[in-house]
């Protein structure tokens, strides 16, 4: 479907995903507070191949086609932050790739508890770790696993007191040693 428009977060948490052809949910990407989304279509003159929806409470501003084009072509500032924000989402999608490439479900799941650790942080949050709340369903489609396997990791990294769980609510506890885990450092 043609672009009308891009959004920007103003609070709370979008998943963007694809309907694999076996009816199932993969989710690419999250975006959270100050971020943008759904403009690639407009800047490439394409039509959308993902759809996107809110996980939890969440205000967005609509931005539509024209206004966002004109702000791309009038402010330099706009379109360096755009670009920056492009690169972000770049190098994310490429470290996921060579994880899910590479490695196993304890590592994805590693990757993917940081990344989301990342995108519930705010602004004013001085703490390095963040209350993640997020179905085990939707944890499983953006690791590309069944709930299952989610909930069996999710158990050792609990297990090893790297994570602890409160309901929904999945919190950090040893950052550190999730990035040794995956080898990024």
């Amino acid at each position: 479907e043609k672009s009308l428009g891009a959004y920007f977060v103003i609070k709370g948490l979008v998943k963007m995903f694809q309907i694999n052809p076996d009816g199932r949910e993969q989710i690419l990407f999250f975006f959270s507070e100050d971020e943008a989304f759904g403009y690639r279509p407009l800047l490439s003159n394409t039509t959308h191949s993902f759809s996107a929806t809110c996980t939890e409470d969440t205000e967005i501003k609509f931005i539509d086609a024209d206004a966002f084009l004109k702000l791309v072509d009038t402010s330099a500032m706009f379109a360096k932050n755009l670009l920056k924000s492009l690169s972000y989402e770049f190098a994310v999608f490429g470290k996921r790739m060579n994880i899910y490439a590479q490695k196993g479900i304890k590592e994805r799941l590693a990757f993917a508890l940081l990344l989301l650790n990342e995108k519930y942080k705010t602004k004013k949050s001085k703490s390095e770790i963040s209350n993640i709340v997020l179905s085990r369903t939707d944890l499983a489609a953006f690791v590309g696993t069944s709930v299952d396997v989610i909930t069996r990791n999710l158990n050792y990294y609990i297990d090893n007191k790297l994570v602890r769980v409160n309901g929904k609510s999945i919190f950090i506890l040893e950052i550190a040693k999730l990035y040794q885990n995956i080898e990024m450092y």
